[in-house]
């Protein structure tokens, strides 16, 4: 039975566990297999990856620094214990200094609000000012205003805002102008747009 063939049917040379057999054997070859031989090429990567883990341990060790703290829980196997038994010293980490995020720019939005009245009667200059009147924090009113002709005399008022997205709802603020029942017929935002 050739290395690939026995290497099919198990992880290792001698079963599923890790054993000095893999070790000697993977020491005496020269040269890495080649894709034609795909169960060896695996067991090779593989007894790569931890032949490359257990130099390094084995060289923190001699050099006497301590190695990272290991992932996960405790376990009781062979490979785990790198240095045959002898205790080593393990010297916890520092924690790393906790970075401060930078508060980014205020997303802002340019809003213009349509603000349709009952009827030709009413005074719109008078419903600008309770519409001014309406404060949110975040909420910051343009001072202009203005009235344009719907049909028939009836005019609407269009007046803007400047609204910071993270306190302010336009929903909300539209909501609030058109409680206002016996002025406002209606409001629709006749404009968003980001700043």
């Amino acid at each position: 039975m050739s290395l690939n063939e026995k290497l099919g049917k198990q992880s290792f040379l001698n079963g599923h566990s890790l054993t000095e057999e893999d070790f000697e054997k993977f020491a005496s070859i020269k040269i890495a297999p080649n894709d034609s031989e795909p169960n060896t090429l695996r067991w090779y990567n593989h007894m790569r990856a931890i032949f490359a883990r257990k130099s390094y341990y084995l060289s923190l060790y001699k050099t006497g620094a301590a190695p990272p703290a290991a992932k996960g829980g405790d376990s009781d196997d062979d490979m785990d214990d790198l240095f045959d038994g002898e205790p080593v010293e393990v010297k916890p980490k520092k924690a790393a200094p906790v970075k401060k995020a930078k508060a980014g720019p205020i997303s802002k939005s340019l809003v213009v609000f349509d603000v349709k009245p009952w009827d030709t009667e009413q005074n719109l200059d008078d419903l600008a000012k309770k519409v001014l009147a309406i404060e949110m924090d975040g909420l910051f009113w343009k001072t202009e205003y203005k009235l344009v002709d719907v049909a028939f005399g009836i005019k609407k008022l269009q007046i803007g805002c400047t609204v910071e997205d993270e306190k302010v709802s336009t929903d909300l603020l539209q909501e609030t102008m058109e409680a206002m029942e016996d002025d406002v017929q209606s409001v629709d935002v006749a404009s968003f747009s980001k700043i």
